[in-house]
């Protein structure tokens, strides 16, 4: 074996020039695969981290009936025994109750449909960071009256800026057609640029009082400590309160799971490819 190894190594630099030209080849060829496709790798993660985590949550809580039409009338009638259980339970980081509004938003320049979300300040920011996402303005001013969050994307299309009035008109609880004035506080940008456009956030005491109902909350978005966990939250809290609809991510949306699971077997794909190539030019 010592021999081996000892004619090996002479045979390897009997043609000095080729040997070293195959050395950097070998070594720039893996060096550059493995760098673009963790280059990849880190961007399809970072994805799926934002959708699932800014977008979805981990799970989402909604009335059955809420989830065919998504009518504003369809409350979560145990919000408050809910609420109780999240904040006992150690695998939560965070949640938030949301009001859920389809609408119209109008200004000067455009009217366009959109979703409407009625959130409390503080729960919101720690389920979804989206006051981490402001680019201009403030995260809900504390000195403006039924102040309004609009995404970039939507911000260009209304040519709206901070302290533009917007009207935002809906349904209430009686299904009577509602209109009422905002103000934009402050413009987000997510890195889903079609959600940013079709999603605004407002106070949920705010609209409320245009709802004319209280606690008036349709959809729970929950954050756990780890992705791993989401089974079997989902499976505890399905059991827990099973006239209530309980659903992961990945029910939410198959597509972003999908995404996921082809980035990386495509990343690998690639790789096997690089390396064969070497192994071309090695033989």
């Amino acid at each position: 074996m010592k021999m081996l190894l000892k004619i090996s190594w002479r045979n390897i630099w009997r043609n000095r020039q080729r040997s070293i030209i195959m050395i950097l080849a070998i070594t720039a060829g893996l060096w550059g695969g493995l760098f673009a496709t963790s280059i990849m790798m880190g961007l399809v993660t970072q994805r799926f981290e934002t959708a699932v985590e800014q977008e979805l949550s981990h799970v989402q809580i909604h009335h059955p009936e809420f989830l065919k039409d998504y009518n504003t009338k369809y409350i979560i009638d145990e919000w408050h025994d809910i609420k109780g259980s999240l904040q006992a339970d150690d695998d939560v980081i965070a949640f938030s109750g949301r009001t859920f509004v389809s609408g119209m938003i109008g200004t000067a320049s455009l009217t366009t449909g959109i979703s409407i979300l009625g959130v409390d300040p503080l729960m919101e920011a720690n389920t979804t960071s989206h006051d981490q996402n402001i680019i201009d303005g403030q995260y809900f001013g504390e000195d403006m009256r039924n102040p309004i969050l609009v995404g970039k994307s939507l911000a260009d299309k209304l040519k709206a800026q901070i302290g533009t009035r917007v009207v935002l008109t809906f349904q209430d609880l009686e299904n009577e057609l509602s209109s009422a004035s905002f103000r934009v506080a402050g413009i987000f940008q997510t890195a889903n640029s079609i959600y940013d456009e079709n999603n605004i956030f407002v106070l949920q005491n705010d609209i409320e009082k245009y709802l004319g109902g209280e606690d008036v909350v349709n959809e729970v978005a929950v954050l756990l400590t780890e992705l791993d966990l989401v089974d079997k939250f989902s499976k505890r809290y399905k059991e827990k309160y099973p006239e209530l609809e309980v659903r992961t991510w990945l029910e939410i949306s198959p597509l972003i799971g999908y995404y996921h699971e082809m980035g990386s077997t495509m990343l690998m794909v690639i790789l096997v490819i690089i390396l064969l190539a070497l192994a071309f030019g090695l033989l």
